[in-house]
């Protein structure tokens, strides 16, 4: 990601000084988020964690401004983005466990979800402007969550390619 977004950011002419007001924000913002309980329903602490562990509340502009590029380097003199304003190698973390009913029966397992669509988009990841927003936007205007309540057998195949006759 930190390689596609120095690419990005180089295509899009946004400033280091302006990557680096952003990560200072963003880095301020969460800190008072957790401070004020935001997250308190919505974090599971694991092992003592309890907060995102690449948060910065103590970081400042003169901090940020003193880091080395570390993506872009094929970029040369024009690559900003840092260890301090780009996105971290480790962004949170979740687990899912899929399975069929039968397996989780078999296993005295709650059945917490149950997966009724999906959807798989691809576009140019350099110069593609919408990125990993697609697949969102496509599976909610192709599947019956758009007009109603899917059953809970509901399936889809649906492909976001355009059809081609054979030749």
């Amino acid at each position: 990601m930190g390689e596609h977004q120095a690419l990005t950011t180089a295509q899009w002419k946004i400033s280091r000084e302006a990557q680096d007001e952003i990560a200072f924000n963003s880095h301020h913002n969460l800190a008072a988020a957790y401070d004020r309980g935001f997250f308190d329903d919505l974090v599971t602490p694991y092992r003592g964690l309890s907060r995102d562990s690449n948060l910065r509340p103590d970081t400042s502009m003169e901090k940020l401004a003193t880091l080395k590029p570390v993506f872009g380097k094929s970029l040369g003199a024009e690559a900003t983005m840092t260890a301090g304003n780009s996105t971290p190698l480790t962004d949170g973390a979740s687990t899912v466990l899929l399975g069929t009913e039968d397996w989780a029966d078999a296993r005295g397992l709650p059945k917490l979800a149950v997966v009724v669509d999906g959807e798989a988009a691809a576009v140019d990841f350099v110069h593609g402007k919408d990125g990993l927003l697609m697949a969102r936007p496509l599976r909610y205007r192709d599947s019956s969550h758009a007009t109603g309540c899917p059953s809970k057998t509901s399936t889809s195949s649906k492909s976001t390619k355009p059809s081609r006759a054979p030749s």
